[in-house]
């Protein structure tokens, strides 16, 4: 009898354990994604950002009015920017459809014939959404 109330206790204390570890564990991550939305400015103040997809979308349509989207340009847009010829554009859209969207217009100089020079050309002209 005593055997199976120490087995009890054991299997009891073990789940709190476990629970316990799991709270901390979601702690953790609610307070990393916290600390990702978190902006760092140059004397180490921080500055607490909320971002919803409203206000992104708004800061996307007020940038980047003119700007050719990356991952969702066609090919006769991106022919429109300069240096960009068929081969070049062509060779955007396959890297997009290979590695996925785009995650920032640095990602351009993974493209062969595109290289700094280029780039420097593009780099107001493009963005990323």
């Amino acid at each position: 009898m005593k055997d199976k109330w120490l087995f009890f206790l054991f299997g009891l204390l073990s789940g709190i354990l476990i629970s316990g570890i799991l709270i901390l564990t979601v702690h953790h991550i609610q307070k990393t994604s916290r600390l990702a939305a978190m902006n760092f400015t140059d004397n180490s103040e921080f500055v607490y950002t909320p971002v919803n997809e409203f206000t992104q979308l708004e800061v996307n349509s007020e940038e980047n009015v003119g700007k050719i989207d990356l991952n969702s340009a066609t090919l006769e847009d991106l022919m429109t920017l300069p240096n960009i010829g068929e081969t070049k554009a062509k060779a955007i859209i396959a890297f997009r459809e290979t590695y996925g969207n785009f995650e920032n217009i640095n990602e351009l100089l993974y493209i062969s014939g595109i290289g700094p020079e280029i780039y420097k050309g593009l780099e107001d002209l493009v963005y990323v959404q």
